[in-house]
C-alpha cells in the first residue's frame, strides 16, 4: 500500500473509531432499480423512493450527478469514500446497527467452515490478524475473533476439503468496497483480500478470485457450491442470509452511514424522508432504508 493510501487509511480509521465511540456491513452495471413500495415521508408527506444499484460506486456516482439525495451503506466504507474519492460528500449520520461481517460458506460444506474458522483462530493466536487489522484500520478496536459455542472449529487437511477445484480456494467477491476489497488494475487489494490470502496459506490452499461478481448474487452462488467455495464481500451476518449459507467467525464490527453532498446541508437521516435515497442492491443498507425511511 502506498504512503498516501496508508495516510488516508489512518485518517479514515481514526474517524471510524471516533464515530463508533459516539454511536455505541462489484458487480458492473449502473442501471438503478426502484426498490420496494414507496412509503410516506411522515404524515401526508411525499413518498420516499429507494433507488438500488448493482454497486455502491454507482450509487455514489448518482449522488454526485444529482440523481439521488443520499446513499446509505456501511460506515467504514463511507469514511474511506468521503475521505478520498467523494470529498464533496459527507456523512450526515451514523446509524448504530451493530453489524458483524463474516465469510460465507455453503451449508453443505461444514468442513470448510471449520477449517476457515481454525485458520482465523490461528491467525489471531500468532498475531497475524492483529497486524493486518492495524495496517488497514489503525486505532480501531480489534475484534476478539472468539468462536461461539456452536461455531465449528477444526483443523482439516487440504486434501479432505470439498472444493470446486481441488487444492484451490475459489473466492467470489464484488471487489468494489474499499478499504475491504477493491480492484487496482487487474489485482484485488484491501483488508479482506489480504486476510483471505493469510487464511489460504494456513489451509495450504491457493486462493483464486473469480472476476468481480454482482454482490446480490454471491450468497446464492456460494450456496450452490458449483462456482465458488466462499464469499468475501463484507457480508453482514443476518438471519436472511443464514437461511442460505453459514458464516465463519465474525471478523469486523460495523454500522450504517448516510452520505449526502455537503452542499445540501442535511443534518440527519430524517431529512431524507420523501426524497430519493440510494443503496447497493441486496445490502443491509437497502434493508435499513425500507425499514426506517419508507
Amino acid at each position: 500500500m502506498s504512503v498516501t493510501k496508508r495516510l488516508v487509511s489512518a485518517v479514515a480509521a481514526a474517524a471510524l473509531m471516533a464515530s463508533m465511540a459516539l454511536t455505541g456491513c462489484a458487480g458492473g452495471g449502473n442501471a438503478p432499480t426502484a426498490g420496494g413500495d414507496a412509503g410516506t415521508g411522515g404524515s401526508g408527506g411525499a413518498a420516499t423512493e429507494l433507488v438500488e444499484f448493482d454497486a455502491t460506486s454507482d450509487a455514489l456516482a448518482a449522488l454526485q450527478a444529482g440523481n439521488v439525495e443520499a446513499v446509505v451503506f456501511d460506515e467504514p466504507v463511507a469514511i474511506e469514500q468521503v475521505g478520498t474519492t467523494y470529498t464533496d460528500a459527507e456523512i450526515v449520520e451514523v446509524i448504530p446497527t451493530g453489524e458483524q461481517y463474516g465469510f460465507a460458506v455453503a451449508k453443505e460444506n461444514p468442513e470448510l467452515n471449520a477449517a476457515v474458522n481454525q485458520a482465523l483462530v490461528d491467525l489471531k493466536a500468532d498475531g497475524s490478524f492483529d497486524t493486518l487489522f492495524e495496517k488497514w484500520f489503525p486505532g480501531v478496536s480489534i475484534p476478539a475473533l472468539t468462536p461461539s459455542a456452536d461455531a465449528p472449529v477444526a483443523p482439516t487437511p487440504a486434501a479432505d476439503l470439498h472444493l470446486v477445484t481441488p487444492g484451490v480456494l475459489t473466492v467470489g467477491s464484488d471487489c468494489d468496497y474499499p478499504p475491504f476489497i477493491a480492484m487496482e488494475g487487474e489485482t484485488p487489494v484491501g483488508f479482506e483480500y489480504e486476510l483471505m490470502q493469510e487464511v489460504g496459506a494456513k489451509l495450504g490452499l491457493e486462493v483464486v478470485y473469480l472476476s468481480p461478481q454482482n454482490f446480490s448474487s454471491i450468497v446464492a452462488s456460494v450456496a450452490a457450491a458449483t462456482k465458488m467455495d466462499i464469499g468475501v464481500s463484507s457480508f453482514t451476518i443476518n438471519d436472511e442470509r443464514l437461511e442460505l449459507v453459514d458464516f465463519c467467525i465474525p471478523y469486523f464490527d460495523s454500522n450504517q452511514a448516510v452520505v449526502a453532498l455537503k452542499s445540501k446541508g442535511y443534518t440527519s437521516a430524517e431529512d431524507l424522508r420523501g426524497k430519493k435515497v440510494a443503496s447497493q442492491s441486496g445490502t443491509t443498507g437497502s434493508d435499513w432504508v425500507r425499514e426506517n425511511l419508507m
